[in-house]
């Protein structure tokens, strides 16, 4: 028997070949199966992959012998590998990506945040969706407060209720328009606001 598991493993490298002598010592000691991959070297030289399964077979409560099988898994680690060395791969141009994107947005705003006029993007209930800085000066917020926000949570009810009433006509009109508006935060300035549909794939307005 020890003549056999020693020739056996000589077909594999020095890890395998350890690690297959540890499982198949304590196999024998604790009466514990195994189930290993590993990479044997045949007689001819070529390498496979090989799926090795051990099971004590115990008489009287000691293992008196293990039955196992040998499995030629080669194909199916190659697969697998390739498989992994493409998900990593994907994975790479994934984070290419979210960073080109990350620095895309930086960059965009960096541009709204350094214009002077108010601007920002709301979607079709009112709520803010992104904002520049002069916008968040005048409402005395970060920019980042505001999301999410409804015109009622940023103006009084009167005002809020106009800007409603002004954006559903855009929604509804789907078209672009130009108003006049004030600001109680800047007494006697009249504000000419710009105001267009943001539409979606669908064609539906975001």
């Amino acid at each position: 028997y020890e003549t056999n598991v020693e020739f056996g493993l000589s077909f594999y490298g020095p890890e395998d070949r350890a690690r297959l002598a540890d499982a198949i010592r304590e196999a024998i000691e604790q009466g514990r199966p195994y189930d290993i991959e590993a990479e044997l070297i045949a007689a001819d030289g070529v390498h496979r992959w090989v799926r090795t399964i051990g099971r004590p077979v115990e008489v009287a409560g000691r293992v008196v012998r293990i039955r196992g099988s040998i499995q030629d898994v080669t194909a199916m680690k190659l697969a697998r590998d390739e498989l992994e060395r493409y998900r990593d791969h994907l994975e790479d141009l994934v984070e290419l990506r979210t960073c080109e994107l990350r620095r895309q947005s930086q960059s965009l705003r960096a541009i709204i945040d350094n214009i002077p006029h108010l601007i920002w993007l709301k979607d079709v209930e009112g709520r803010v969706l992104a904002a520049n800085r002069a916008f968040a000066e005048i409402v005395g917020r970060s920019a980042a407060d505001l999301l999410g926000k409804s015109d009622q949570d940023l103006w009084a009810p009167e005002l809020a209720e106009h800007f409603r009433h002004d954006d559903a006509e855009v929604i509804a009109s789907r078209q672009q328009t130009t108003l006049e508006e004030s600001l109680p935060q800047c007494p006697g300035a009249i504000y000419e606001t710009f105001k267009a549909p943001v539409f979606d794939v669908d064609g539906s307005v975001r």
